[in-house]
């Protein structure tokens, strides 16, 4: 019970933070992309230019991530972003179709494409691609018919069939971790659903994102979804091994990427964010039931003679159900939310920062820059409180903008902020947080004069053994040598890390 209740909260999670208004134009092929922030090389430039257009493949059949629709065009989360990189780093991407993601892998190993634009980086695929930042994280699920009940994860589906897409690393996973489990190749996620609902396979894996979708589309009602800490999708640009320069650009145009960016694309292909609570039918659910009760021997009758109806009232509960559910944990989420700014208040921080702690001990690290206003306390002398109020609440939408939408922008305390940067290593630390410092600088606050942010960083290395204490200790001090050489600038320092024996287990 408790993995649903924590895969109910991401959904909560994915409607409350995608759940924005589209903007959508006939600007860059199709999606309006917010101002360029790639800053590229001398050398890097040179390259673009001489270059022929980007080469890139993909999976033909992974909606709503990606696919290719009847007419041959590429649709999805993944069309988005590409179109978004091309405008950012002006330079054409031309897709190189294939008929499956086996092809797709082939192809690049070929050297056919140069670009594989959502995928997981993997051991095996390590050997031929280079890997961006990841980009696009989505929760993964265990997919079950409704019958089935207290699955906590896939070590309770030893000597089960599990449908997983052949070729995804997914099935390398779970053969390694569960080697009791019997795998079901199959072509994509939508043929392993029906698989589940027809009863072939006991249960599939796939990602929340697509398993609603094919839920949805297909009327798959039966089906039931589990949450699970095995793994999450956490899907990175894959760029040929042997183009390092090619790497180099596509990792600074990963980085780029900003939270509102990225919410338009998965406001547009989200099949959750678009699910919000309707207030009306709730209500109008209400009333039924009362009405119900009230005349319980006559709507019985009618509803007896008319199956489908009394299966379409049991839907409509559900989703009522669903509803106040989500409202409760969206309750959750206010609680580590400043009330103030709006982003996540220390509570919300901390937890952050656990799990990312935990995950760069197995292997992902993270960055965290704190960032203290310059001279806040002339704002609120000058202006008055109510200013000041106003004046963070504006650097908090700066900075939410301004980072990828699997980092975290926090509210430290008073005029001091906390961006947790995951999956970043510490040479993009500092290219990633002076540009942000920039885009601070050159805002209006309304004041009638520039505002500016010092921000000290730190990163946490994966192959160390570190303290949370030690890193933001850190990072403070980087923060205090950033006021001390003049404000207005990034100052990062290296904590001391202590080699591991052995790994995490």
């Amino acid at each position: 019970m408790g993995r649903v209740i924590r895969l109910v909260f991401a959904a909560a999670v994915w409607c409350v933070f995608f759940n924005c208004s589209v903007v959508y134009s006939e600007n860059l092929n199709g999606l309006s992309h917010l101002e360029s922030s790639v800053f590229l090389s001398e050398e890097e430039r040179e390259y673009l230019k001489d270059r022929g257009p980007i080469r890139f493949s993909v999976d033909p059949s992974w909606a709503p991530y990606e696919w290719i629709d009847e007419s041959g065009e590429y649709r999805g989360v993944g069309s988005d972003y590409v179109k978004l990189l091309s405008g950012k780093l002006g330079v054409a991407m031309e897709l190189v179709p294939t008929s499956s993601w086996e092809e797709t892998l082939e192809f690049v190993k070929a050297g056919s494409s140069d670009v594989v634009p959502l995928l997981n980086r993997t051991e095996d695929r390590e050997k031929y691609l280079g890997f961006s930042s990841p980009y696009v994280i989505n929760p993964a699920v265990i997919v079950t018919r409704g019958d089935v009940s207290d699955l906590a994860g896939f070590m309770d589906l030893a000597g089960k069939t599990v449908a997983v897409v052949k070729g995804y690393n997914v099935e390398d996973i779970l053969r390694e971790r569960y080697p009791d489990l019997s795998i079901v190749p199959v072509a994509n996620n939508r043929e392993g659903l029906r698989m589940v609902a027809s009863g072939e396979v006991f249960s599939a894996s796939a990602p929340l994102l697509v398993a609603s979708l094919v839920i949805e589309e297909e009327g798959l009602t039966t089906l039931k979804l589990w949450g699970h800490d095995d793994f999450e999708h956490r899907l990175r640009m894959g760029i040929r091994k042997d183009d390092p320069i090619l790497l180099g650009i596509m990792q600074k145009a990963v980085l780029s990427l900003n939270l509102k960016e990225s919410s338009r694309i998965f406001d547009r292909w989200n099949p959750l964010a678009s699910k919000g609570i309707d207030q009306g039918l709730f209500w109008s659910i209400v009333v039924l039931l009362i009405v119900l009760i009230a005349s319980a021997s006559g709507v019985a009758y009618r509803f007896v003679r008319k199956n489908d109806q009394l299966r379409a009232l049991n839907r409509e509960l559900a989703k009522a159900k669903a509803a106040l559910e989500e409202g409760n944990r969206r309750l959750e989420l206010l609680s580590k939310m400043d009330h103030l700014t709006g982003i996540a208040n220390r509570f919300g921080i901390e937890e952050f920062l656990n799990r990312a702690v935990h995950k760069a001990r197995r292997g992902t690290p993270f960055c965290v820059a704190i960032g203290d206003v310059d001279h806040f306390k002339r704002v609120n002398d000058d202006y008055g409180h109510q200013v000041g109020d106003r004046v963070l609440v504006r650097l908090a939408e700066i900075l939410v903008d301004a980072v990828r939408a699997v980092d975290l922008v926090g509210r430290w305390g008073g005029e001091e902020f906390i961006i947790v940067f995951d999956d970043m290593v510490e040479r993009d630390l500092f290219p990633v947080t002076d540009r942000i410092r920039r885009v601070i600088s050159e805002s209006d606050f309304g004041l009638g004069r520039p505002l500016t942010v010092s921000f000290g960083g730190a990163a946490f290395p994966a192959e160390g053994d570190l303290s949370l204490n030690d890193l933001l200790r850190t990072a403070d001090d980087a923060l205090y040598r950033a006021k001390e050489d003049g404000r207005n600038r990034v100052a990062i320092e290296t904590p001391i890390v202590v080699e591991k024996d052995d790994p995490v287990p």
